[in-house]
Protein backbone atom coordinates (compact mmCIF):
# COMPACT_ATOMS: atom_id res chain seq x y z
CA UNK A 1 0.00 0.00 0.00
CA UNK A 2 3.18 2.75 0.55
CA UNK A 3 4.11 1.63 -2.41
CA UNK A 4 0.97 2.33 -4.54
CA UNK A 5 0.74 5.58 -2.59
CA UNK A 6 4.16 6.62 -3.44
CA UNK A 7 3.99 6.03 -6.84
CA UNK A 8 0.74 7.52 -7.86
CA UNK A 9 1.63 10.44 -5.41
CA UNK A 10 4.78 10.71 -7.47
CA UNK A 11 3.02 10.57 -10.91
CA UNK A 12 0.76 13.18 -9.65
CA UNK A 13 3.22 15.42 -8.46
CA UNK A 14 5.62 15.80 -11.34
CA UNK A 15 2.92 15.69 -14.07
CA UNK A 16 1.20 19.01 -12.20
CA UNK A 17 4.97 20.00 -12.20
CA UNK A 18 6.66 19.34 -14.78
CA UNK A 19 7.00 20.96 -18.47
CA UNK A 20 9.87 23.36 -20.19
CA UNK A 21 9.27 27.19 -20.72
CA UNK A 22 8.32 27.72 -23.60
CA UNK A 23 9.28 31.23 -25.57
CA UNK A 24 8.67 32.94 -29.11
CA UNK A 25 11.68 33.16 -31.69
CA UNK A 26 9.28 35.37 -33.74
CA UNK A 27 10.30 38.89 -34.41
CA UNK A 28 7.70 41.49 -33.19
CA UNK A 29 5.25 42.95 -36.44
CA UNK A 30 3.83 46.22 -36.12
CA UNK A 31 0.33 45.83 -34.57
CA UNK A 32 -2.20 44.82 -37.15
CA UNK A 33 -6.09 45.64 -36.23
CA UNK A 34 -7.68 41.86 -35.25
CA UNK A 35 -11.22 40.86 -36.28
CA UNK A 36 -13.06 40.58 -33.18
CA UNK A 37 -13.36 36.97 -32.23
CA UNK A 38 -16.77 35.68 -32.11
CA UNK A 39 -18.52 34.92 -28.74
CA UNK A 40 -17.82 31.38 -26.98
CA UNK A 41 -20.99 30.05 -26.78
CA UNK A 42 -21.85 28.44 -23.09
CA UNK A 43 -21.80 25.18 -22.61
CA UNK A 44 -26.01 24.06 -22.88
CA UNK A 45 -27.22 22.10 -19.42
CA UNK A 46 -25.99 18.71 -20.17
CA UNK A 47 -23.26 19.45 -22.64
CA UNK A 48 -19.60 19.12 -21.74
CA UNK A 49 -16.77 22.20 -22.74
CA UNK A 50 -15.30 20.53 -25.83
CA UNK A 51 -11.99 20.75 -23.81
CA UNK A 52 -13.69 18.68 -21.41
CA UNK A 53 -15.11 16.67 -23.78
CA UNK A 54 -11.66 15.84 -25.47
CA UNK A 55 -9.63 14.81 -22.16
CA UNK A 56 -12.91 12.85 -21.10
CA UNK A 57 -12.72 10.98 -24.98
CA UNK A 58 -9.49 9.53 -23.20
CA UNK A 59 -10.97 7.99 -20.27
CA UNK A 60 -12.58 4.25 -20.00
CA UNK A 61 -16.54 4.23 -21.04
CA UNK A 62 -16.59 1.69 -18.30
CA UNK A 63 -15.79 4.14 -15.50
CA UNK A 64 -17.88 4.42 -12.59
CA UNK A 65 -16.34 8.04 -11.36
CA UNK A 66 -14.31 10.52 -13.03
CA UNK A 67 -12.29 13.61 -11.20
CA UNK A 68 -11.23 16.14 -13.53
CA UNK A 69 -9.09 19.64 -12.86
CA UNK A 70 -8.84 22.58 -15.35
CA UNK A 71 -5.53 23.29 -14.00
CA UNK A 72 -5.11 26.19 -16.44
CA UNK A 73 -7.74 28.05 -14.52
CA UNK A 74 -6.71 27.19 -11.10
CA UNK A 75 -3.12 28.61 -11.93
CA UNK A 76 -4.46 32.12 -13.17
CA UNK A 77 -6.68 33.11 -10.24
CA UNK A 78 -5.12 35.07 -7.76
CA UNK A 79 -4.59 32.32 -5.06
CA UNK A 80 -2.25 30.36 -7.05
CA UNK A 81 0.61 31.91 -5.73
CA UNK A 82 -0.15 30.76 -2.14
CA UNK A 83 -0.31 27.54 -3.39
CA UNK A 84 2.59 27.49 -4.46
CA UNK A 85 4.50 28.55 -1.65
CA UNK A 86 2.93 25.77 0.31
CA UNK A 87 3.89 22.99 -2.11
CA UNK A 88 7.19 24.50 -2.44
CA UNK A 89 7.71 24.17 1.48
CA UNK A 90 6.73 20.55 0.99
CA UNK A 91 10.16 18.21 1.39
CA UNK A 92 9.34 16.07 -1.08
CA UNK A 93 7.90 18.27 -3.89
CA UNK A 94 11.52 20.09 -3.20
CA UNK A 95 13.30 17.01 -3.34
CA UNK A 96 11.92 16.13 -7.01
CA UNK A 97 12.08 19.31 -8.36
CA UNK A 98 15.92 19.66 -7.25
CA UNK A 99 16.22 15.97 -8.95
CA UNK A 100 14.35 16.14 -11.58
CA UNK A 101 14.91 19.72 -12.98
CA UNK A 102 11.24 20.39 -13.06
CA UNK A 103 9.21 23.28 -11.49
CA UNK A 104 5.65 25.31 -11.49
CA UNK A 105 6.76 27.45 -14.32
CA UNK A 106 4.50 25.23 -16.66
CA UNK A 107 1.61 22.66 -15.76
CA UNK A 108 -0.66 20.46 -17.17
CA UNK A 109 -3.66 22.92 -19.13
CA UNK A 110 -5.84 19.21 -17.59
CA UNK A 111 -6.22 16.25 -15.76
CA UNK A 112 -8.23 13.54 -15.11
CA UNK A 113 -8.45 10.55 -13.31
CA UNK A 114 -11.25 6.97 -13.65
CA UNK A 115 -11.75 4.53 -11.12
CA UNK A 116 -14.01 1.55 -11.79
CA UNK A 117 -15.41 0.84 -8.12
CA UNK A 118 -15.61 -2.91 -8.27
CA UNK A 119 -11.80 -3.45 -9.40
CA UNK A 120 -8.75 -2.07 -9.58
CA UNK A 121 -9.49 -0.54 -12.65
CA UNK A 122 -8.01 3.08 -12.58
CA UNK A 123 -6.48 5.51 -15.12
CA UNK A 124 -4.80 8.89 -15.15
CA UNK A 125 -4.71 11.41 -17.53
CA UNK A 126 -2.70 14.56 -18.19
CA UNK A 127 -2.62 16.85 -21.27
CA UNK A 128 -0.31 19.94 -22.00
CA UNK A 129 2.59 18.04 -20.25
CA UNK A 130 6.11 17.36 -21.15
CA UNK A 131 5.33 13.62 -21.01
CA UNK A 132 8.91 12.85 -21.63
CA UNK A 133 10.55 14.62 -18.64
CA UNK A 134 7.27 13.43 -16.46
CA UNK A 135 8.60 9.63 -17.68
CA UNK A 136 12.40 10.58 -17.23
CA UNK A 137 11.86 11.79 -13.65
CA UNK A 138 9.85 8.69 -12.20
CA UNK A 139 12.33 5.90 -13.73
CA UNK A 140 15.01 8.12 -12.06
CA UNK A 141 12.78 8.22 -8.38
CA UNK A 142 11.67 4.44 -8.50
CA UNK A 143 15.01 3.41 -9.01
CA UNK A 144 16.14 5.66 -6.00
CA UNK A 145 13.51 3.81 -3.90
CA UNK A 146 14.42 0.35 -5.22
CA UNK A 147 11.24 -0.22 -7.39
CA UNK A 148 12.21 -2.41 -10.21
CA UNK A 149 10.70 -0.98 -13.13
CA UNK A 150 10.23 -2.10 -16.94
CA UNK A 151 10.97 -0.11 -20.12
CA UNK A 152 9.29 -0.92 -23.25
CA UNK A 153 7.69 0.04 -26.18
CA UNK A 154 3.85 -0.31 -26.88
CA UNK A 155 2.19 0.42 -30.13
CA UNK A 156 5.87 2.70 -30.71
CA UNK A 157 4.96 4.63 -27.38
CA UNK A 158 7.38 4.66 -24.34
CA UNK A 159 5.96 2.93 -21.97
CA UNK A 160 7.22 2.14 -18.29
CA UNK A 161 5.71 -1.10 -16.15
CA UNK A 162 5.28 0.14 -12.51
CA UNK A 163 4.60 -2.21 -9.71
CA UNK A 164 2.12 -1.17 -7.17
CA UNK A 165 1.64 -3.45 -5.07
CA UNK A 166 -2.02 -4.83 -3.58
CA UNK A 167 -5.09 -5.29 -5.46
CA UNK A 168 -3.77 -2.62 -8.35
CA UNK A 169 -0.62 -4.88 -9.64
CA UNK A 170 0.92 -3.75 -12.55
CA UNK A 171 0.49 0.29 -13.73
CA UNK A 172 1.68 1.32 -17.16
CA UNK A 173 2.70 5.06 -17.56
CA UNK A 174 2.42 5.59 -20.81
CA UNK A 175 3.53 8.68 -22.78
CA UNK A 176 0.81 8.64 -25.84
CA UNK A 177 2.06 11.93 -27.26
CA UNK A 178 4.76 14.52 -26.52
CA UNK A 179 2.02 16.42 -24.21
CA UNK A 180 -0.21 13.40 -23.27
CA UNK A 181 0.38 10.95 -20.26
CA UNK A 182 -1.94 8.08 -19.41
CA UNK A 183 -1.00 6.08 -16.20
CA UNK A 184 -3.17 2.80 -16.32
CA UNK A 185 -4.30 -0.32 -14.04
CA UNK A 186 -6.11 -3.71 -14.45
CA UNK A 187 -7.62 -4.69 -17.38
CA UNK A 188 -7.51 -0.18 -18.55
CA UNK A 189 -4.26 -0.66 -19.96
CA UNK A 190 -5.41 -2.80 -22.49
CA UNK A 191 -7.70 0.47 -23.85
CA UNK A 192 -5.38 3.05 -23.07
CA UNK A 193 -5.15 3.43 -27.05
CA UNK A 194 -7.79 1.68 -27.67
CA UNK A 195 -10.25 3.14 -30.02
CA UNK A 196 -12.78 5.83 -29.46
CA UNK A 197 -15.43 3.25 -28.88
CA UNK A 198 -14.05 2.27 -25.11
CA UNK A 199 -13.98 5.69 -24.31
CA UNK A 200 -16.14 8.24 -22.61
CA UNK A 201 -17.81 10.20 -25.08
CA UNK A 202 -20.33 13.74 -24.88
CA UNK A 203 -23.88 11.42 -24.68
CA UNK A 204 -22.34 9.58 -21.12
CA UNK A 205 -24.21 10.25 -17.70
CA UNK A 206 -20.77 11.20 -16.61
CA UNK A 207 -19.95 13.93 -18.93
CA UNK A 208 -24.14 15.04 -18.92
CA UNK A 209 -23.46 15.51 -15.53
CA UNK A 210 -20.41 17.60 -15.91
CA UNK A 211 -22.02 19.71 -18.64
CA UNK A 212 -25.39 20.55 -15.98
CA UNK A 213 -22.77 20.98 -13.29
CA UNK A 214 -20.88 23.91 -15.47
CA UNK A 215 -17.57 23.48 -12.98
CA UNK A 216 -14.65 25.43 -14.64
CA UNK A 217 -12.44 24.54 -12.02
CA UNK A 218 -12.73 20.93 -10.61
CA UNK A 219 -15.71 18.67 -10.73
CA UNK A 220 -16.14 14.77 -9.82
CA UNK A 221 -18.78 13.06 -11.27
CA UNK A 222 -20.20 9.12 -10.09
CA UNK A 223 -22.60 6.83 -11.31
CA UNK A 224 -23.77 6.63 -7.35
CA UNK A 225 -22.06 5.62 -4.15
CA UNK A 226 -19.16 3.36 -3.85
CA UNK A 227 -20.72 0.36 -1.90
CA UNK A 228 -18.30 1.04 1.04
CA UNK A 229 -19.40 4.13 1.30
CA UNK A 230 -23.08 2.68 1.03
CA UNK A 231 -22.12 0.51 3.81
CA UNK A 232 -20.79 3.00 6.22
CA UNK A 233 -24.36 5.41 5.27
CA UNK A 234 -27.00 2.53 5.52
CA UNK A 235 -28.97 5.52 7.96
CA UNK A 236 -29.26 7.51 4.82
CA UNK A 237 -32.53 6.91 2.33
CA UNK A 238 -31.28 9.35 -0.08
CA UNK A 239 -27.88 7.19 -0.75
CA UNK A 240 -30.20 4.04 -2.12
CA UNK A 241 -32.06 6.89 -4.26
CA UNK A 242 -28.97 8.91 -5.92
CA UNK A 243 -28.71 7.21 -9.47
CA UNK A 244 -25.69 9.71 -9.90
CA UNK A 245 -24.08 12.36 -8.57
CA UNK A 246 -21.56 15.48 -9.19
CA UNK A 247 -19.52 18.19 -6.73
CA UNK A 248 -17.95 20.64 -8.64
CA UNK A 249 -15.64 24.13 -7.92
CA UNK A 250 -15.98 26.84 -10.43
CA UNK A 251 -14.20 30.48 -9.69
CA UNK A 252 -15.87 33.75 -10.73
CA UNK A 253 -14.83 37.60 -10.09
CA UNK A 254 -12.83 36.33 -6.78
CA UNK A 255 -15.61 34.43 -5.66
CA UNK A 256 -15.42 30.50 -5.43
CA UNK A 257 -18.87 28.73 -6.12
CA UNK A 258 -19.37 25.06 -4.95
CA UNK A 259 -22.07 23.02 -6.42
CA UNK A 260 -23.75 19.41 -6.02
CA UNK A 261 -25.61 17.83 -7.96
CA UNK A 262 -27.38 14.72 -7.45
CA UNK A 263 -29.94 12.40 -9.91
CA UNK A 264 -32.50 11.67 -7.21
CA UNK A 265 -34.24 9.36 -9.86
CA UNK A 266 -37.92 11.04 -9.87
CA UNK A 267 -38.91 14.49 -9.35
CA UNK A 268 -40.93 13.84 -6.13
CA UNK A 269 -37.93 12.19 -4.74
CA UNK A 270 -35.81 15.41 -5.63
CA UNK A 271 -38.05 17.91 -4.52
CA UNK A 272 -38.78 15.99 -1.37
CA UNK A 273 -34.89 16.15 -0.17
CA UNK A 274 -34.86 19.64 -0.96
CA UNK A 275 -37.81 20.97 1.15
CA UNK A 276 -35.76 18.54 4.48
CA UNK A 277 -32.59 20.27 3.15
CA UNK A 278 -34.04 23.91 3.34
CA UNK A 279 -35.73 23.12 6.85
CA UNK A 280 -32.68 21.33 8.29
CA UNK A 281 -29.47 22.78 7.20
CA UNK A 282 -29.38 26.11 7.89
CA UNK A 283 -30.48 25.48 11.91
CA UNK A 284 -27.22 22.88 12.18
CA UNK A 285 -25.51 25.61 14.74
CA UNK A 286 -28.59 24.37 17.08
CA UNK A 287 -26.83 20.73 17.16
CA UNK A 288 -23.11 21.41 17.88
CA UNK A 289 -21.52 24.71 19.14
CA UNK A 290 -18.66 24.37 16.98
CA UNK A 291 -21.35 25.43 14.28
CA UNK A 292 -22.18 28.95 15.39
CA UNK A 293 -19.64 30.23 13.38
CA UNK A 294 -20.57 29.15 10.42
CA UNK A 295 -23.99 30.49 10.62
CA UNK A 296 -23.92 33.22 7.91
CA UNK A 297 -22.27 30.79 5.38
CA UNK A 298 -25.40 28.88 5.88
CA UNK A 299 -27.09 31.53 5.24
CA UNK A 300 -25.47 31.43 1.22
CA UNK A 301 -26.71 27.73 0.74
CA UNK A 302 -29.16 28.03 -2.24
CA UNK A 303 -30.76 24.55 -2.55
CA UNK A 304 -33.92 23.82 -5.42
CA UNK A 305 -34.86 21.06 -7.20
CA UNK A 306 -34.50 21.08 -11.43
CA UNK A 307 -36.81 18.79 -12.22
CA UNK A 308 -35.55 14.99 -10.97
CA UNK A 309 -31.83 16.58 -9.92
CA UNK A 310 -31.11 18.14 -6.30
CA UNK A 311 -28.76 21.21 -6.47
CA UNK A 312 -27.36 22.71 -3.44
CA UNK A 313 -24.44 25.34 -4.30
CA UNK A 314 -22.93 28.07 -2.20
CA UNK A 315 -20.96 30.52 -2.99
CA UNK A 316 -17.97 32.24 -0.69
CA UNK A 317 -14.93 34.19 -0.66
CA UNK A 318 -11.58 32.76 -0.55
CA UNK A 319 -11.66 34.32 3.22
CA UNK A 320 -15.03 32.32 3.77
CA UNK A 321 -13.89 28.99 2.31
CA UNK A 322 -10.61 29.26 4.49
CA UNK A 323 -12.42 29.76 7.35
CA UNK A 324 -15.31 26.72 6.58
CA UNK A 325 -11.88 24.85 6.25
CA UNK A 326 -10.10 25.43 9.22
CA UNK A 327 -13.26 24.96 11.26
CA UNK A 328 -14.36 21.60 9.18
CA UNK A 329 -11.05 20.26 10.36
CA UNK A 330 -11.68 20.46 14.34
CA UNK A 331 -15.26 19.69 13.86
CA UNK A 332 -16.55 16.93 16.42
CA UNK A 333 -18.93 14.13 14.70
CA UNK A 334 -22.51 15.66 15.01
CA UNK A 335 -25.72 13.88 15.44
CA UNK A 336 -29.25 15.25 14.24
CA UNK A 337 -32.13 13.73 16.05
Amino acid sequence: MKRTSVILGLVLATSLAAGCRRKSTHKKQPAKSKPAKPATPRPRPGVAPQATTSLLGTLPAEADAVLYVNVATVTATPQWAMVTTLLQAVPDVQRISKDCGITFTDLPKQFGIAVRFDSADAMFVATGISSAKVMACVQKETKRAHIQTLKAQVQGKPTIAIPLGGKLGTGILMAISPTKLVLATGSWQKISLAPGKAHLDAKSTIAQLAGRLKANVLWFASLGFPTPLKAHLPHVNAIAQTKSLAFGINYVKNQIMLSLLADMRTNKSASDIADVLKRYLPGLDRYSPRLKPLKPIFSKLKIRAEAQYLRVTITLSPQELAQLAMLAKGLAPIHVP
